[in-house]
């Protein structure tokens, strides 16, 4: 090198350190101006073995896995390592054979190697819904969920609802898709349960004393409850109670018909609306409210009556019958069986309806067949069926009301002739079409074609009608009597009722037999005073023969009635008699009469007080009191009693003994 002389170790075959020698030749010094010797270290180093590293990173599968390396120099060292299974870090120990390791050192190295998590492709999700039932209730999930792969938290609930939320965390073993590991939050929910409702009862019933009605409304959880009617012209709503489910329903106005109400029932907390159900309203009001007044200082019988503003037949043109000419209604009601107007028929004795006649020709059943009106052998009677009608009598400011109904329009409403014997209200009662005539029996009948039976007793003219039956038949009654009284009155707005619906029989020196008016209709009369007449359907209700009626008697002058049969009047007596024993007094009478002046006003009818009125004036009828011993009532007057015959003519001065050569009866149901 002709600079420096090398000299110490030049040579090596171990590794390790080694010394050399250098000295300056010698034209030339070190740099530091010296030129003694200097040494330098060199070495000879042992193999480099790489350190490991783990390569492709296996993932969990739940069998046992070892790793792959990467820098694995096999020659020169070796690895001890123990199959794992579960996701993590694991360790292997590597150990040289020669040589040292990249980083100097020769000790064993250490070195970590992980399994990775397995990966959950989905979060599990509710699977289906279960419905409330007031049960505690935990969710169902989808194919998602797998307790191996992760642990579910979640709490039971009761109540509907779609925010409950369950978490999910994956294991050891396992991660979500996205790469993490910490819980995820699902929403589940419970469904509504199913719902019904129940209605109790099912129908109302509206009339006159129940005019307001309710029912209950049952079904599950708190859905509001309403209620609809179909017709808010029969019923309303009055209130619904969301608590108790009890709905009101209320009338309207009175107003008959019928109504549905339908209820619902809206989703509530924990429940589903249910189906509506429906509860059935039948509204039995009136059909009809008719009446008139009477104006008691008023003597003429054309204007002292009047149709006042409260009742529906105000504006009603009266009724006319026209002698000579046909019968006119005006506003009043015309089918028989509507309204008050009653309907022929033939009642068997045992008080059914064989069948409706004709009105119009009474020989003909309704269905224009041929009937038994003229057959003495038929079981029974022909008669005029009457409807229930109630009705108020009062009298206040020297005006007389009367008002009827086909129902109990208030408390003071009265059905008196559709009582029976013992206190039943009854749907019809009945009266005769004709004059009574006996048959071979000895029983009383309504038949046409007949003579009239006269010259009998009271007792014998009972007996004879209760041969047709003697629990439901009888003779003709009072209540009946007072009842065609005051609709006659009403109808013709008159209290001169042989003026205005016909004279009757009255101008003769005979009675008539049974069935010249067959053909007549419900209504006809005559002014020639002979040919009799006929209102509702009934023959000569006055003139022709005298009817004794059962229910009115003169004891003594004491004034005594009973108008139904049984003891719903308040009378005590268990059926009529002839003497008035248990009868109620009405008031006491002096011997004397007159054509009517006055009458006094009861609750069941209108009774004559005085007698100074005449043929044109006031009822235009005669009434005569006997207060001699018991005396027997008759009514309607006689073939020859002129014009103090009508339907007002009253005769409480015969004793029920007396053969009076006019005196007859019909049969009542």
């Amino acid at each position: 090198m002709g600079q420096l002389t090398l000299g110490g170790d030049r040579f090596g075959t171990e590794a390790g350190d080694y010394t050399a020698e250098f000295t300056p030749t010698d034209n030339y010094q070190w740099w530091d101006g010296t030129t003694g010797m200097k040494t330098a270290t060199w070495t000879i180093t042992s193999v480099i073995v790489p350190i490991p590293t783990q390569k492709n990173i296996p993932t969990y599968t739940g069998a046992a896995q070892t790793p792959q390396w990467d820098n694995f120099d096999i020659d020169n060292c070796t690895v001890q390592v123990t199959p794992a299974t579960d996701a993590g870090e694991h360790s292997a120990v590597f150990s040289l054979v020669q040589g040292m390791w990249s980083d100097g050192t020769t000790a064993n190295k250490t070195v970590k190697w992980v399994i990775n998590r397995a990966t959950i492709a989905k979060v599990p999700a509710q699977s289906g819904m279960p419905k409330y039932d007031g049960n505690p209730k935990t969710p169902t999930w989808d194919t998602n969920y797998d307790s191996a792969k992760m642990t579910l938290s979640v709490e039971s609930q009761i109540n509907a609802g779609t925010g409950y939320t369950a978490s999910f965390t994956p294991t050891a073993n396992y991660q979500w898709s996205d790469g993490t590991v910490g819980a995820k939050v699902v929403s589940w929910g419970i469904a509504k349960g199913d719902n019904a409702i129940t209605v109790s009862p099912a129908s109302l019933t509206l009339n006159m004393t129940t005019k307001s009605t309710k029912f209950t409304v049952g079904r599950k959880g708190n859905g509001a409850i309403t209620a609809t009617s179909s017709d808010t012209k029969v019923a309303t709503i009055g209130s619904v109670n969301q608590n108790t489910g009890e709905v009101v329903v209320n009338s309207v106005n009175d107003t008959s018909g019928t109504a549905t109400i339908t209820v619902k029932v809206a989703e509530g907390d924990n429940y589903l609306a249910p189906a509506n159900k429906t509860v059935s309203v039948k509204a039995s009001f009136r059909e009809y409210l008719y009446g008139f007044d009477i104006n008691l200082n008023d003597s003429n019988p054309a204007t002292r009556v009047s149709y006042p503003s409260d009742v529906e037949n105000s504006g009603f043109a009266k009724a006319m019958m026209n002698f000579g000419g046909a019968f006119s209604y005006g506003g009043w009601p015309s089918t028989p069986g509507s309204k008050f107007m009653p309907r022929p028929c033939m009642l068997k004795y045992d008080g059914t309806v064989a069948y409706y006649l004709n009105p119009n020709d009474l020989t003909k059943k309704a269905d224009g067949s041929a009937s038994d009106v003229a057959n003495i052998n038929f079981g029974g009677n022909a008669m005029m069926e009457w409807p229930k009608i109630y009705v108020k009598r009062w009298e206040s400011g020297g005006v007389y009301h009367f008002r009827c109904s086909d129902v109990k329009v208030d408390a003071d409403y009265e059905c008196w002739s559709n009582y029976d014997k013992n206190n039943k209200e009854i749907p019809h009662f009945y009266t005769p079409i004709f004059d009574g005539a006996w048959d071979s029996s000895g029983r009383m009948r309504s038949i046409s074609g007949q003579t009239c039976k006269v010259s009998t007793t009271a007792q014998q003219e009972i007996d004879a009608a209760k041969l047709n039956g003697a629990n439901i038949w009888y003779t003709e009654v009072i209540a009946d009597i007072f009842l065609v009284q005051d609709l006659l009155t009403m109808m013709f707005k008159s209290t001169d009722l042989q003026a205005t619906a016909g004279y009757g029989r009255v101008s003769a020196s005979n009675a008539i037999a049974t069935g010249t008016m067959n053909t007549k209709g419900m209504f006809w009369g005559a002014s020639d005073k002979t040919s009799g007449v006929k209102v509702f359907g009934m023959e000569n209700p006055w003139g022709n023969v005298w009817r004794r009626t059962a229910g009115l008697i003169c004891n003594a002058g004491s004034v005594k009635a009973k108008i139904t049969r049984g003891t719903k009047d308040g009378s005590t007596a268990a059926d009529y008699n002839t003497d008035g024993s248990g009868y109620k007094s009405i008031m006491t009478m002096a011997t004397g009469g007159g054509y009517i002046s006055a009458m006094r006003t009861e609750k069941f009818g209108r009774l004559a007080t005085a007698f100074s009125g005449s043929t044109t004036t006031y009822e235009a009828d005669y009434a005569y009191y006997n207060n001699s011993g018991v005396r027997y009532a008759l009514v309607g007057g006689d073939w020859d009693i002129d014009l103090g015959a009508g339907p007002f003519c009253i005769g409480l001065n015969y004793a029920p003994g007396v053969t009076y050569t006019y005196v007859w009866r019909g049969p009542l149901l």
